[in-house]
């Protein structure tokens, strides 16, 4: 027994063993994290990038640590309960300030490269690899958010043209207006899928149904009277 026993716990010494002498090939990660929050709510810890030595974070539409920042309410998209989420008009109006800033930014660039005398060109639709020629960075416009008082802000957002994500400039002030402007936007309310309309009978079904049938009694007075 003894012998057995010593045979069962001597593989994990020699695991434990390999373990130690691996630990300096291991390979070892270091994240910063970034970490909002707003009084006591819940934290939120948002994905972040740099670019040009400045922080961005990306704001996705479903995001549940965002609602719950926003809302102080966990997400609920489910379809038979009260719909509680952020889904509201605020991601589609920012989605287009933020493809107009783009556009005045090629406008710009092309009228830049003019030369004097020279008629200035049709001006094209931005595209997504203009941010490779163009600039990365787009400052986008905001209005005033009535609701809580909120003055306009130009915000320093990552050029995009198809994301459906916003990648915004980390700052507590572009932080505060989008809490804001995303508590004050009104809800997308989804249109109702119209019912399939019902087949009607053609008139000569109609009239195949008014039909009656004549009944055991009648055929048989019918056969008598022959």
């Amino acid at each position: 027994m003894a012998d057995g026993a010593h045979a069962e716990t001597e593989p994990e010494g020699i695991e434990e063993a390999k373990e130690e002498q691996d630990v300096g090939s291991l390979p070892l990660v270091i994240e910063t994290v970034t970490r909002v929050q707003l009084g006591a709510r819940r934290p939120w810890f948002p994905q972040c990038q740099e670019v040009d030595g400045r922080t961005f974070v990306t704001l996705t539409k479903n995001d549940p640590g965002l609602c719950f920042l926003v809302t102080g309410k966990g997400q609920n998209r489910h379809q038979k309960r009260d719909p509680h989420s952020l889904n509201v008009q605020w991601w589609d109006d920012a989605r287009r300030m933020r493809q107009a800033a783009c556009s005045a930014l090629v406008k710009k660039h092309m009228l830049s490269a003019l030369q004097e005398g020279e008629a200035p060109p049709r001006i094209r639709h931005p595209r997504e690899d203009d941010k490779w020629v163009i600039s990365r960075l787009v400052v986008v416009d905001f209005p005033e958010v009535e609701a809580f008082g909120m003055a306009a802000r130009e915000m320093t957002m990552l050029w995009s043209i198809r994301s459906r994500d916003l990648d915004v400039e980390l700052e507590e002030g572009n932080l505060r207006y989008i809490i804001a402007a995303l508590s004050a936007s009104d809800a997308v309310v989804k249109a109702e899928v119209a019912a399939e309309p019902k087949e009607m009978a053609s008139p000569r079904r109609k009239r195949r149904r008014l039909k009656k049938r004549p009944s055991a009694e009648e055929g048989g007075e019918k056969a008598e009277e022959g």
